[in-house]
């Protein structure tokens, strides 16, 4: 992703989640939204290293960056409005020094357009957060192979990795940046055999219907259209419960209207989404590209977005020993809050009970655990929603 522009008021500008692993370098301006690259415990996106600089303007966001992943997310060579950032734009475990002591988009450079409205870069909607930790220390050690740009010894460490732990979000993880490594280097035609390969290997499993998501987009970025319209369709034909299967449908409809020019064709894969998902974002951008959203449409899908039950981040994170947990209820509803630590356990209770319709907060005083990383999870209302913080004393 670069020369773009990125905006969504009250919301993220760039949503990371399942197993995305979008790079974010060059020349692109995230403004304006409560968060600018929001990235769940499943995703690991690059915004920025010492090898490869982010030179992204993230500013005007409430929060710059909010990650869920228990590991590093890299920010580096990026402005965020002012030297040094402000740490509390900043949620989760954020590398962002180096920083820019400028906006390095000032400079007229030609800017893709994107509406308010923005296509997540995830494979599926749903935010996940698991506890499984295997793999996690060989992950790191490929991703800083990854860094620094030493594909040839980090593809076969990737590769390892999804091999081991097929069945574990690490290895989705692991697989996604295996086909990034292939992709990014000099014979493209090795990311689909590696693809190709763990759909045959795993068959109907969640990483083989992974496998050819990714198959889907990077064939699509390489322009081989056939490739790419046969991993969707048999993701449409035969995994309909998928979580893949919406942006499978998205995906035929992209490459048949924009690429193919067989406006037919595209509109009818459209139409199956807009019919099958007709409050999700994917069926929005659909309405749109065939020319059918309306500005009633836009003042409509603000006011579902206003009334969606949201768990913030707590403030401040890390924090010591205390921290307030804030959440907005779109209905009445009976709530629980729970902390965990890291090995699972109950430590604390702090809402069991009726709440109305609003915003309301939760202290934490957390002065009786010691340091470490804690999850909380919010139920009800129709949330399920786990985030992570860290208390250091």
């Amino acid at each position: 992703m670069q020369y773009s522009n990125f905006s969504k008021p009250g919301g993220d500008a760039i949503d990371c989640n399942q197993y995305a692993s979008p790079d974010i370098h060059s020349y692109n301006d995230i403004k304006n939204s409560l968060i600018g690259i929001n990235v769940d415990a499943t995703s690991y996106p690059d915004v920025g290293t010492t090898y490869y600089y982010g030179r992204n303007d993230i500013t005007n966001n409430d929060y710059a960056i909010s990650s869920s992943n228990v590991n590093t997310i890299y920010a580096e060579n990026n402005w965020f409005g002012s030297a040094p950032p402000d740490d509390e734009l900043f949620e989760g475990t954020i590398d962002y020094t180096p920083y820019l002591s400028s906006d390095p988009t000032s400079t007229t450079y030609p800017k893709m357009n994107s509406q308010q409205r923005i296509v997540p870069l995830s494979f599926a909607e749903e935010k996940i957060y698991s506890t499984d930790k295997r793999g996690q220390e060989e992950f790191k050690q490929a991703h800083d192979a990854y860094a620094q740009k030493n594909l040839t010894t980090a593809q076969p460490l990737f590769e390892a990795v999804y091999q081991q732990y097929p069945d574990s979000p690490i290895g989705k993880q692991a697989l996604a940046f295996a086909a990034k490594c292939a992709y990014q280097q000099e014979d493209k035609s090795n990311v689909k055999g590696l693809l190709d390969q763990v759909s045959n290997q795993y068959k109907n499993s969640d990483i083989a219907i992974l496998a050819k998501s990714l198959k889907t987009a990077y064939m699509l970025r390489a322009q081989q259209y056939d490739d790419a319209i046969s991993a969707a369709e048999e993701i449409v034909k035969n995994h309909k419960t998928s979580s893949y299967y919406k942006y499978a449908l998205y995906n035929l409809g992209n490459v048949y209207w924009m690429h193919l020019k067989d406006k037919s064709t595209g509109e009818k894969y459209y139409r199956q989404l807009i019919d099958e998902f007709p409050k999700d974002e994917l069926s929005y951008s659909a309405l749109t590209t065939i020319g059918e959203w309306s500005p009633e449409m836009e003042k409509q899908f603000t006011e579902e977005v206003e009334a969606t039950s949201t768990v913030f981040q707590n403030h401040p994170n890390p924090f010591n020993p205390v921290t307030t947990i804030s959440f907005k209820a779109a209905k009445d509803a009976h709530f629980t809050l729970k902390v965990y630590n890291i090995r699972g356990q109950e430590v604390a209770v702090l809402l069991d009970g009726h709440r109305q319709a609003g915003t309301h907060q939760v202290l934490f005083d957390a002065s009786n655990l010691p340091s470490g990383t804690y999850f909380y999870r919010l139920e009800g209302g129709g949330m399920n929603v786990v985030k992570k913080m860290i208390l250091l004393k």
